[in-house]
């Protein structure tokens, strides 16, 4: 998704402080998305690094679930998954840790995805059948993410927000929309609180704070 939902929980983290993302994406198997968006395949039997407090840690993909509601109501089990944002987003302050973890919509896909992980099954089979296995696109779908933040205010006081996305025109509209969101932002020279609110007024997300 080339860091959008990275670049959400960065926006409405700033005012925060010793700040923890969590994002959570939930892959359609009917989404129209090109093959790049199943290349995490090839990484899925090597230990990667998080960052927890600033400290790192070694995890495998598709462990530590955690289970997540997603803007359509699915609920299901989320794994952890080696992209980018594990590095990207704790490069700037206040961000202190980050995690991305991923589920597809039909809990079978994702059970039986963590058993040939699990089992080194996944090691032992061929790209081609592994990209067979991953990428099937389809007539098109939703594509869901929920970005978990949660930090500290200038007074000290625990403050916990969750972003949901669902952009109805895919995987591939999402992750254009990143750079798009990015360009519009520079161009206009506007302020943040300003262009949130501008940004969540739309369809393609929501923010709840508590």
């Amino acid at each position: 998704m080339g860091g959008t939902p990275a670049l959400f929980g960065k926006l409405h983290s700033a005012d925060l402080q010793e700040v923890t993302i969590d994002i959570f994406a939930l892959y359609a198997t009917k989404d129209k998305a090109g093959s790049d968006s199943a290349a995490y395949m090839n990484r899925l039997t090597i230990p990667f690094n998080i960052y927890t407090k600033g400290a790192a840690r070694t995890v495998v993909p598709m462990s530590e679930p955690l289970a997540v509601t997603f803007p359509n109501g699915f609920r299901t089990n989320c794994y952890r998954l080696d992209t980018p944002d594990h590095l990207t987003l704790v490069q700037t302050p206040p961000v202190t840790s980050a995690s991305f973890r991923i589920a597809f919509d039909q809990k079978w896909s994702t059970a039986a995805l963590v058993s040939l992980v699990r089992s080194g099954l996944w090691k032992l089979l061929g790209q081609k059948v592994r990209q067979s296995i991953l990428y099937n696109p389809g007539q098109g779908a939703a594509h869901e993410v929920v970005v978990q933040i949660e930090g500290r205010d200038q007074r000290g006081v625990r403050i916990r927000r969750q972003v949901e996305i669902s952009d109805p025109n895919g995987q591939t509209h999402l992750t254009a929309t990143g750079p798009a969101i990015q360009a519009q932002r520079i161009l206009a020279g506007e302020g943040q609180s300003r262009y949130t609110r501008h940004l969540f007024s739309g369809k393609l997300g929501r923010i709840a704070s508590r």
